[in-house]
């Protein structure tokens, strides 16, 4: 189990998934939950990806329980019967930061009340770690299933023979066990270090996959695996895209909550390959007091691919058979009988118990399911409490008509709002805002894809769905020419938002070109003079301080980097700044409140130095920023300037300034991490980080003329440039003299903002609309 594979392109491993139907089953049921056999007990085993962290310790991007909470619901809705086990307590011990924020932040969905947060991910570990505890995790937990994901910390040439050993122990331990082992994710590609880090890892991945695998199939073991790599790609289908440095919370080597969705979908897909689901799953559980005998209320779901079972469906006695007689079951849907709902009271509930059997596994399951009358007095198919809630009446909304004439019918628009979208308004021809109906972005139209009609940024990059016409050629703020369900079009790690922010262009990876790093050095070490007391960091304390990667000894700190001094060897304290251990020490500033959107950066300068020797005046660092509107930090630069070997004095500065232009536009933060350098053991002493820019100004006002083009609808509407986090005045005329104000504060939308005016005369065939920036 030693054999090492040969290196593979990148490319040639990564085999595109199969085809899986994302279904999105709405499990409208009493919680009653049984099946023939125990629950299928799943143990996540891994590293810190396993425990689910995203930028520790203080959590800036939000605690969802990683994969397992995504996971949780793809299989609740899939129909297992399940349950998560492990002793793990991370990440709830403090240990690398308190998630919950001192009780103050909640996950959107919490699976410690739901006795769901079983694991076995710890922080830090590496494969040999893991296995000299997996035996006493198998003998504590007894899991039927493990999620195996493991191998990042630590990745080498000796990962795979480790690996086989670790594998070896679990079947030793545990001879039954079914185990999917991961092709794991692989680090950000931003330094030489994590590239050459990648090179090991897909080797690793591919002797998963072509020997790990195989070689334990033959020997009868029940084992497969999943490619979680995929989903770090820019394109997870297209096997020869790029590892997209965006979809990392840490910049290093943690997912983002969007990937970590992708990778429960990924794990979900394994899943269903080793052991189908066993409980019914029923699309739809109201349905109308007029409904006539024999008439469809819902489905039941069949497993997705890869699943090869199939469920069939029965009625059957016990406890919540109670209406069982009112209902019928014919092929996958179940049905009323002859029984007349005519005469019960809107809101009336009936109970049933429905068994899934499934061919060829003969598992069964039970689940008991809550039926109810939605209301319907006319008999149109449309519950009268969603007609009430949207219209105000029973009569403006109907099976076949499109009250808002924006190109779906008011039923479509109701079993959207059963399903993805429950906020889209029948009522509304643009329910979210931004200047595309919601026909037209349900529906897309070439060369626009579909989008998201109750929100007006779908792929958040700060342009409304409407302004991203994804044509491929930039016309102006309001024709882009970029996708608007991928936020970055050209994949070169800047957001579309972004790059028009900043005056380059969305749609090509050449643009902006990569900032200038000018670079001294001396073996005097000092550069004191150049130090700036009056930066943009003056005065800032900074946050997110991973202080494991600070060395704090000669009274080091790194909220001395921002203080406007120099220091310097023997001084008192004796560093004047910080000693990097080149492990991910991290440091982020919130930026002044300036004008309220953020700064315009024209340079950045870092100084380090030491005497009388080691090498630790090098520099090796990433510089990220977060730009007014956005959540996340992206690259900026990542200098590497390494003049001193490990036993040479000596003092660096490095200044970064743009190619053109400015260095980066509307940035409210900045952070820095610190990376490896080849001075005696990989530190650094950094004397003093200086940043250099003025406060960004907003857009100017401006006036708008509008002529409806749709007559059949009683509603005008105006984009225009804004700026995000601004908010700003909107008026309207008909002759430019006289003006109404329609909203005193209207937020901002991005980079551009659509209002819609609703309702307004049919008769009006002409609007002016001014656009006022609020200070």
């Amino acid at each position: 189990m030693s054999e090492q594979p040969t290196k593979p392109h990148l490319a040639r491993w990564l085999v595109k998934p199969p085809s899986v139907a994302r279904w999105l089953m709405v499990l409208m049921c009493a919680c009653i939950l049984s099946s023939n056999a125990a629950p299928l007990r799943i143990m996540p085993l891994g590293d810190s990806i396993t425990a689910g962290y995203t930028d520790n310790p203080n959590w800036n991007v939000p605690f969802e329980f990683g994969y397992r909470s995504r996971l949780y619901t793809l299989l609740t809705n899939a129909g297992y019967d399940f349950v998560f086990v492990g002793g793990s307590l991370e990440p709830f011990n403090n240990i690398y930061g308190d998630p919950t924020k001192g009780g103050t932040v909640s996950p959107t969905l919490d699976l410690r009340p739901l006795g769901q947060n079983g694991h076995r991910g710890y922080g830090g570990v590496n494969i040999t770690t893991t296995n000299s505890n997996v035996a006493s995790y198998l003998t504590a937990d007894t899991p039927d299933v493990i999620l195996l994901l493991i191998g990042i910390n630590g990745i080498s040439t000796s990962s795979p023979a480790n690996l086989s050993t670790l594998v070896t122990n679990i079947f030793s331990t545990r001879p039954d066990v079914r185990i999917i082992v991961a092709q794991i994710t692989p680090y950000n590609p931003s330094t030489s270090a994590n590239i050459a880090k990648n090179v090991d890892l897909v080797n690793y991945n591919t002797y998963i996959r072509d020997t790990l695998v195989p070689y334990w199939l033959g020997q009868g073991k029940r084992i497969s695996t999943v490619n979680q790599y995929r989903n770090l790609l820019t394109d997870p289908n297209n096997a020869a895209s790029a590892i997209d440095a965006s979809k990392y919370s840490n910049g290093i080597n943690h997912p983002t909550n969007a990937v970590y969705a992708l990778m429960a979908a990924t794990w979900l897909d394994g899943i269903l390959t080793v052991t189908p689901p066993t409980l019914p799953v029923l699309d739809q559980n109201t349905f109308s007091s007029s409904i006539p005998a024999g008439t469809k209320i819902g489905k039941f779901a069949q497993p997705p691919a890869p699943s090869n079972e199939t469920l069939s469906f029965s009625l059957i006695a016990g406890t919540g058979s109670t209406d069982n007689s009112k209902f019928s079951i014919v092929g996958n849907e179940l049905r009323t009988s002859s029984y007349s709902f005519s005469s019960a009271p809107n809101g009336s509930t009936y109970s049933i118990l429905v068994r899934a059997t499934g061919s060829p596994s003969g598992q069964t399951g039970d689940r008991i399911f809550t039926l109810s009358l939605n209301g319907d007095s006319d008999a149109d198919q449309l519950p009268d409490s969603w007609e009430m809630a949207k219209a105000g009446n029973l009569t403006s909304l109907t099976v076949s008509g499109d009250f808002d004439h924006d190109g779906l019918t008011d039923a479509q628009e109701y079993s959207l709002s059963i399903g993805s979208y429950p906020s889209i308004d029948p009522t509304k021809y643009d329910t979210d805002a931004d200047g595309l109906s919601d026909g037209e972005e349900i529906n897309g139209s070439a060369p626009r894809p579909p989008t998201n009609p109750t929100k007006t940024d779908t792929d958040n990059d700060n342009i409304c769905d409407a302004c991203e016409n994804n044509t491929g050629v930039y016309v102006s703020l309001l024709k882009t020419g970029t996708n608007p369900t991928i936020a970055d079009t050209d994949g070169d790690n800047r957001s579309d938002g972004a790059e028009l922010m900043e005056g380059s262009n969305p749609l090509s990876a050449a643009s902006p070109t990569a900032p200038t790093s000018s670079t001294v050095s001396n073996t005097a070490g000092t550069y004191s003079s150049s130090v700036s007391n009056s930066d943009l960091l003056q005065g800032l304390t900074g946050s997110n301080v991973v202080y494991s990667g600070w060395y704090t000894g000669n009274n080091a700190s790194p909220t001395r980097l921002n203080d406007g001094l120099h220091g310097g060897y023997a001084t008192s304290p004796a560093v004047e700044g910080a000693w990097s251990n080149a492990s991910g020490s991290v440091i982020t500033y919130t930026l002044p409140a300036g004008n309220g959107i953020g700064w315009d950066l024209s340079s950045i300068t870092t100084i380090a130095d030491w005497s009388p020797s080691g090498g630790f005046g090098n520099q090796h660092y990433q510089v990220s920023i977060q730009r007014v509107g956005e959540t996340a930090f992206s690259l900026l630069a990542s200098p590497d300037f390494e003049p001193f070997s490990s036993t040479t004095a000596g003092g660096s500065k490095v200044t970064i300034t743009p190619s053109s232009g400015k260095l980066a536009r509307g940035v409210i933060a900045i952070r820095f991490t610190m990376l490896a350098t080849n001075g005696a053991n990989n530190r650094s002493v950094y004397r003093e980080f200086d940043v250099q820019g003025t406060a960004t100004t907003a857009p100017a006002s401006t006036i708008a003329g509008i002529m409806d083009s749709r007559a059949s609808r009683s509603e005008f509407s105006v984009t225009w440039f804004s700026y995000p986090g601004k908010t700003y005045r909107v008026e309207n005329s008909v002759n430019l003299q006289d003006w109404t104000v329609l909203s005193s504060a209207y937020p901002s939308g991005g980079l551009t903002t659509n209002f819609i005016e609703s309702p307004v005369p049919l008769s009006r065939t002409k609007s002016f609309y001014r656009i006022t920036t609020i200070p």
